[in-house]
């Protein structure tokens, strides 16, 4: 059927549709919107369709004359899920006399590959939706085809693990003196065995005040990965130097874990901070009930005597809280200098806590839910390549683009193939109703011909 015509189908269909359903009570406008919607796809998807079929032909008047290919099916059909919907089209199958290969050309001249269901746009905005939310729902929010989780699993594992430096990097800045990067881990459930750490260090240059409880990291870089601390703080010190070159001062902040001070063997000029959160913590689990401004006081003037004056008192006076009150203090004993690196500079306030929950918690550590560690990876990276300003789709479609020239396998010459789809160009037509003149005689002529010649082939059938 000719495009026009299908066109013409459509939008007449869906037009005495809406219009006769307006006299319903129960037809509102969101019923009408969802019509307008679904006629839209369809009519988009049979042009696109109508197009790639006009591409086969094309192709074919191309390679015609040259006798390297032999058809072995004229109509061979192609489904495809899109983002509209499900994409159905023909192509001709052939044989390519000069390998003994069989090939579709026009899958080929539209980087196709040969045996994806799924096509890239979907598969970029599947990935996009998985960042954020299940498989399945992120299935039924990016097409109407009815995708299975499943289905979303494989193209994301397609896609694989994204590197750290999968964002752009921002422009050299040699003029700060001093940044600051906070380290924690969040322990993902997997689905066999224990709970895995994975790590989370962020790098930004300071914290702006955005309202009374908010504060936002200005200039923020996000790494995390299962790998070991050595090879994750070499990514981190990488990005510091290309950025911030080798004279920076580095406060590395977090709880004191050995893979954290780790850090410090790998970046220059960096020192260690305790986070305040961990200090508070400890401090809780020495004095329980008890008053804690001794304790804090003693910190913030750098006396450890002091400090564990106050902690044997308790521990005399609550001997039942014994194991708790020595754990705390020996803590914040091993991490005495990071307290005071932190209480010296005004500038050091962690919050590693909230990122731990916002990048990796609020994803992968729903309640109930296994990970394999791949597969969380996977999403931790995805998620990460956003917090750094990176887009998921524009990322995957950039890696997806065929690194060879369009239609370079191909016997053809792509001026021959513009010359043939040239031909199959529509023509454009606009009617004007005030200059039709009326046709003498068409009114009693037979099966309304004359009328049919006099309105350039557009009547009424209904």
């Amino acid at each position: 059927m000719d495009i026009v015509q299908q066109i013409q189908d459509f939008s007449t269909e869906f037009f005495n549709h809406a219009l006769g359903n307006m006299h319903s009570s129960k037809y509102s406008m969101k019923e009408l919107m969802k019509d307008a919607e679904l006629f839209s796809r369809n009519l988009t998807l049979t042009l696109v369709s109508n197009i790639m079929e006009k591409t086969d032909d094309a192709l074919y008047e191309s390679v015609k004359p040259r006798h390297q290919y032999q058809i072995k099916e004229r109509s061979r059909e192609r489904h495809q899920i899109t983002l509209l919907g499900e994409l159905v089209f023909q192509r001709r199958y052939y044989l390519n006399q000069l390998t003994g290969k069989y090939e579709y050309l026009l899958d080929q001249w539209m980087d196709i590959s040969p045996r994806e269901r799924i096509d890239e746009g979907c598969q970029s905005v599947l990935a996009e939706h998985s960042a954020h939310m299940g498989y399945q729902k992120s299935a039924r929010l990016s097409t109407p085809c009815g995708l299975s989780g499943q289905s979303v699993k494989n193209v994301v594992e397609k896609i694989g693990i994204l590197p750290n430096q999968a964002a752009d990097l921002p422009k050299r800045k040699d003029n700060i003196k001093e940044i600051y990067v906070e380290a924690d881990e969040d322990h993902v459930s997997m689905q066999e065995g224990p709970s895995r750490q994975l790590k989370l260090i962020y790098v930004y240059e300071k914290k702006e005040k955005v309202s009374k409880n908010r504060r936002k990291l200005i200039a923020k870089r996000v790494f995390t990965g299962y790998e070991k601390a050595e090879e994750l703080w070499e990514e981190v010190n990488e990005y510091i130097q290309q950025t911030y070159g080798k004279k920076v001062k580095v406060t590395i902040i977090g709880d004191g874990a050995g893979w954290i001070r780790c850090g410090l063997g790998h970046i220059g000029q960096s020192r260690f901070a305790l986070d305040g959160f961990h200090e508070a913590k400890y401090i809780r689990e020495i004095a329980g009930q008890e008053e804690t401004k001794e304790l804090y006081d003693s910190i913030k003037v750098n006396d450890k005597e002091r400090f564990q004056k106050e902690t044997n008192r308790m521990l005399k006076k609550n001997p039942e809280r014994e194991k708790y009150i020595k754990e705390g203090f020996s803590y914040l004993m091993s991490q005495w200098m990071g307290a005071q690196v932190r209480i010296q500079n005004k500038e050091v306030a962690s919050s590693t806590e909230g990122h731990v929950s916002h990048i990796l918690s609020k994803r992968l550590s729903t309640v109930g839910m296994g990970w394999s560690e791949a597969g969380s990876e996977r999403i931790a990276r995805l998620r990460t390549l956003e917090e750094n300003g990176g887009n998921i789709r524009e990322y995957i479609l950039q890696g997806r683009k065929s690194k060879k020239e369009k239609g370079k396998e191909i016997c053809v010459i792509r001026e021959e193939v513009k010359r043939h789809l040239d031909k199959k160009r529509l023509t454009y037509c606009n009617y004007r109703g005030d200059m039709a003149y009326r046709m003498p005689g068409s009114e009693s002529a037979e099966n309304g011909w004359m009328r049919a010649i006099e309105n350039s082939g557009f009547y009424t059938i209904a």
